[in-house]
């Protein structure tokens, strides 16, 4: 899956060339290689899904050193904001605008992963294509997933957007129009219950694969979108009880000998695939470094902590910069997404059933601390620089509490640290990540749970993932939307898609504008920032696609005009 002749195939099938055409929803082949000649075969449709998976990879991957895909569904909520490069996400309307090149990117990457999945659907139908009635519904059950994958990012993003089945051709379309999100939702629903109902559900060694139970997952969440709680509590129930993985509840892997708890163990390098022993991740993206075609993500860079900038003042009253990139610091960060206040706040005990001992907020899951160390060669950039008065072994303590604009002080998630193969201050990490966990499904059970009106069910379904973690058990009378919404941090946060969970709860507004620490006006943060606002619910249409539709107008989101 990650050699040239896929990346290829990524390319052959895309929709979009960026930056070369003017028309953003379809785009012709290359005449060197067609669909008619490249899906003849098991084979042939092997590379078209391989090359789904690459293309679905670019979310971790992005685009430039700077910017994940999707760093929208994450920062710019009530427990992430971003400190630099990320900042248009945190001062909403003042910097968000249809003519910014990475809402075009978005759109044209998922939309690129939809025609690649219509292409496969479509030529999987042929009748001189060479295989078995089980390979061919394998085959669109797998493209159909995708399918529903970009078409789930797209309506949370942008709302309505054109729903289009079919293959591009030759001939550009200038009249799309915006298909309202539940007609949309209904597809997914279609594809998602196609996949459930034809692809394999064994995952693979490195649970690599999308399974019918991953489909069934993201079916679930669908129709709670649709308000659907019922239908959605019996898939995720099925999942749990009945489907190949279950939560991690001892430790194992390869600091089993060392200080550590079980939920941390869960994200260390080298024990993230089934074959590892990681028994809960039900889908994981793989990276390979130094491999011709192999990916590379910036979960680390993004995330982790950018400690070489922290300054200590020495006991002659110099500052100095001690702290050298190491391997054991988790290599390189730049601290781009920071956990709010409100986000650590949520391990103290009272704040809506925090608790000291929970190990999701221990010191193995964040990193609260530095410790002057004189490294060996090859361990670090160095020996770390002592500031008058330390010596090598002491301990700086970083901030939890407080935050003030580029504090580099703060704490952040050791969830991404990983150490690199080729140098230590490179920033590409190459660390398997865990896109999908059975945890998550626990969240979204208790979710429809209270829905439904079984609050008591709820609180069990979350005493499932808070006994793993240490954390105190909780009764019907704790679970409302807010503690669920706080419980899905705790286990979750750097995880996921916090801004859908928010959507899906009409709470996106409300809690981004009392806990995202951009929009406190504190007079030294930096962010200027007004606060979200109605119009921000949704991303503005990339203006390039409002132009390229020349025979037909296609309406800008609200407030962007």
């Amino acid at each position: 899956m990650k050699n040239t002749k896929n990346i290829i195939i990524v390319f052959l099938l895309a929709i979009f060339t960026l930056g070369c055409s003017e028309e953003y929803l379809v785009e012709d082949p290359p005449d060197v290689m067609s669909s008619r000649n490249l899906f003849e075969t098991t084979e042939g449709f092997q590379m078209g899904i391989n090359a789904l998976y690459a293309q679905a990879r670019i979310e971790k991957k992005g685009y430039d050193s700077n910017t994940p895909t999707l760093n929208f569904t994450f920062i710019g909520t009530d427990i992430c904001f971003a400190l630099s490069v990320g900042s248009a996400v945190n001062k909403f309307g003042l910097e968000v605008q249809p003519s910014e090149g990475h809402y075009l990117f978005m759109w044209s990457w998922l939309y690129s992963i939809i025609n690649s999945a219509n292409t496969i659907i479509i030529a999987s139908e042929q009748p001189y294509v060479n295989w078995t009635e089980a390979e061919m519904k394998q085959t669109q059950g797998e493209a159909r997933f995708f399918r529903a994958f970009a078409y789930r990012h797209l309506v949370n993003l942008f709302g309505d957007v054109p729903l289009n089945l079919a293959e591009a051709g030759g001939e550009i379309k200038t009249d799309w129009v915006r298909t309202p999100v539940a007609e949309i939702r209904q597809q997914i629903v279609e594809d998602l219950q196609y996949a459930v109902d034809n692809i394999t559900g064994d995952p693979n060694p490195k649970a690599s694969n999308i399974t019918s139970w991953v489909a069934k997952h993201y079916l679930a969440e669908v129709n709670m979108e649709l308000g659907n709680n019922v239908e959605a509590e019996t898939l995720l129930r099925d999942i749990i009880d009945n489907g190949p993985y279950q939560l991690v509840t001892d430790r194992y892997g390869v600091n089993l000998d060392k200080p550590g708890d079980v939920f941390s163990d869960m994200f260390l390098e080298g024990n993230t695939n089934r074959d590892d022993g990681n028994t809960e991740n039900m889908y994981v993206l793989q990276s390979e470094p130094l491999v011709e075609g192999g990916d590379y993500f910036w979960n680390r860079r993004y995330f982790g902590g950018r400690y070489d900038k922290i300054q200590v003042i020495g006991d002659d009253s110099v500052l100095v910069t001690p702290f050298k990139i190491s391997n054991d610091r988790g290599g390189r960060g730049v601290g781009d997404a920071q956990p709010t206040v409100f986000m650590m706040s949520l391990f103290k005990p009272g704040n809506n059933a925090g608790s000291q001992n929970d190990n999701r907020g221990s010191e193995f899951t964040w990193r609260k601390y530095l410790i002057l160390t004189d490294y060996a060669e090859g361990e670090a950039m160095g020996a770390d620089l002592l500031p008058s008065g330390y010596n090598y072994g002491d301990t700086i303590w970083l901030e939890t509490e407080t935050y003030s604009y580029k504090n580099w002080y703060w704490t952040w998630s050791r969830k991404h640290d990983e150490t690199n193969p080729v140098t230590l201050d490179k920033h590409q990490g190459y660390k398997d990540w865990p896109y999908l966990r059975l945890a998550e499904c626990y969240l979204l059970l208790a979710e429809t749970q209270f829905k439904n009106g079984k609050a008591s069910d709820a609180a069990n379904s979350i005493n499932e993932l808070r006994e793993r973690a240490n954390a105190d058990r909780i009764s019907a009378a704790d679970v409302d939307i807010d503690f669920i919404l706080d419980e899905s941090a705790r286990e979750l946060w750097g995880e996921g898609h916090r801004r859908y969970v928010l959507m899906r709860n009409n709470l996106w507004l409300e809690r981004t504008s009392l806990y995202n620490d951009a929009v406190i006006d504190d007079g030294v943060t930096g962010w200027n920032s007004t606060g979200p606002t109605e119009r921000d619910l949704l991303l503005p249409i990339p203006q390039s696609v409002i132009d390229a539709n020349l025979d037909l107008k296609f309406p800008q989101n609200p407030g962007y005009d």
